[in-house]
Formats: structure tokens, sequence, C-alpha cells
């Protein structure tokens, strides 16, 4: 199964099933500095938004949805940050506790995701969008 970039931008809309899926996830299959252990049975956040998208099993590419994930809520240099507990914003206990923490507040719009950034760099420097 592979995403195309409008069904992963359709997939991705609405965040609350991925928030869901991972408040559903054990503590144990939690994890830093790897995306997706050896058997998927520990996995970063973009580990299991790779498992929420295509299921635990899925070895393929999954470039649609974690690329589009970054475009649309957060990028990998802010999820890594969280999931690994170097940002300060987030010094929940666990990545789980974080990442649920980080995911919850783009829903509410506590901060600002990707496309929000963006648009904004782009007005203060001037430019259309």
């Amino acid at each position: 199964m592979t995403y195309t970039w409008e069904e992963a931008a359709q997939k991705l809309d609405d965040l609350q099933p991925f928030i869901q899926y991972c408040i559903d996830t054990d503590e144990a299959e939690w994890q830093v500095d790897t995306v997706r252990s050896s058997g998927n049975t520990k996995n970063c956040l973009f580990g299991h938004l790779i498992n929420w998208a295509y299921g635990k099993d899925y070895e393929g590419s999954v470039s649609a949805i974690w690329d589009m994930f970054e475009e649309i809520w957060g990028t990998t240099y802010l999820v890594y940050e969280i999931n690994d507990g170097r940002h300060p914003a987030y010094p929940q206990e666990t990545p789980r506790q974080r990442c649920i923490a980080y995911l919850k507040d783009l829903w509410l719009g506590r901060i600002e995701d990707t496309q929000t950034g963006w648009a904004k760099e782009a007005e203060r420097h001037g430019v259309a969008s």
C-alpha cells in the first residue's frame, strides 16, 4: 500500500485519529534516536505515524505520509527534538507523553503548524503566497 500526495493529505487532514492511535500505544512501544526498530516493536513518533498509516508490517515506501506530515503539521527537526526529550516546551517524562502533548497542541492551535509558519514567514519577507 502506498499513498498518493492527495491521499496522504486527506489522511492527515484530521490529526485526531493519529493522536488517538498514539494514546492507545503502550509506553514500551516508544523510543528515542531511531524511527523504527527491527520488527517495528519500538518507534519514535514518525515510526508510529508509519504504522498508523500503513500498518506495522509495512516495509515499502513511506515518503508520502512522512513528507505530508512535515508539510502540514511539523518538521522532522522539531519532531525529533520533542520525541527525544531535547525540546524545552515538552519536558514530559517519556517520548509518548511528549509527542501526545505536542500533537494535541498542534491540533488545538496552541502552536503553529508548518503551513501557518511558512505563510507567516513568507508574509514577513514580502513573498506572495
